[in-house]
């Protein structure tokens, strides 16, 4: 009979424990890439949890899907926590979704700043100005230049002009898909979409720019269904500044 009592008080005492152990996240910080997915599982004391029976959650939900079988599938490029509980008690875990490609810096895309604004923050060098537009160098062989159109010393786009090669539209492609998940089919720009709705991003041919994304507010409507996606007001700056270039040389 005192064996048989021992043995269920070591019992339960070791349940005891298990309850007031904490909680233990299997990858405390994981990395991968926006098309992967990782599977998770928590541990409290000796015993492995059902993952049915915990509550996750992801800090940023933009990020992509946590289930409730432990397994995140990532879906565009960022960082987020993500949460356990279980009975009162908390695990955290680190996710970083990292990019297969960092082409460029993207421009800085606080519309309605100023042309002072944008100069200040701007790191690329600046070689072409007029009163409407800032033009920049780009900042590797890929990259051609960087554009800002102002109108009353607020900004409302920005131009990227790529180097105009199969591999470089390829990488371009990639870049956005990984960041801007929500994307809008047209011929010939393809319309990449914030998921803050703030802005948009066009990338296609440009009959005179060559390859290009254009940067614009989420209700600014470009016409993806043309080869001249920039408005001609847009145009007239950039050619302002492709001109003042030139005359500087």
């Amino acid at each position: 009979m005192l064996r048989k009592f021992t043995f269920l008080a070591l019992i339960a005492v070791s349940c005891a424990k298990d309850d007031n152990s904490p909680l233990v996240i299997s990858d405390v910080e994981i990395n991968l890439k926006y098309d992967k997915q990782h599977q998770y599982s928590i541990k409290r004391g000796n015993k492995t949890l059902d993952n049915s029976a915990v509550k996750w959650e992801l800090n940023d939900k933009n990020l992509g899907t946590m289930g409730t079988d432990g397994l995140f599938k990532a879906r565009k490029v960022g960082t987020s926590h993500v949460n356990v509980t279980y009975n009162g008690a908390l695990a955290q875990g680190n996710i970083n979704v990292t990019p297969y490609s960092n082409l460029f810096t993207e421009p800085i895309m606080k519309f309605g700043s100023s042309m002072s604004d944008i100069k200040y923050l701007e790191k690329r060098k600046k070689i072409a100005e007029t009163n409407n537009g800032i033009m920049y160098e780009g900042e590797n062989s890929k990259i051609q230049r960087v554009a800002y159109v102002f109108d009353n010393d607020k900004l409302i786009t920005a131009l990227v002009i790529f180097k105009s090669t199969t591999a470089v539209a390829e990488e371009a492609g990639l870049f956005y898909k990984e960041r801007y998940p929500k994307v809008v089919i047209g011929d010939p720009y393809i319309i990449f979409v914030d998921d803050d709705k703030i802005k948009i991003v066009g990338i296609g041919v440009d009959d005179d720019y060559g390859l290009v994304a254009i940067y614009a507010r989420s209700d600014a409507g470009l016409r993806t269904n043309s080869s001249k996606a920039l408005t001609e007001k847009h145009r007239k700056v950039i050619n302002e500044l492709k001109a003042k270039l030139a005359s500087s040389k």
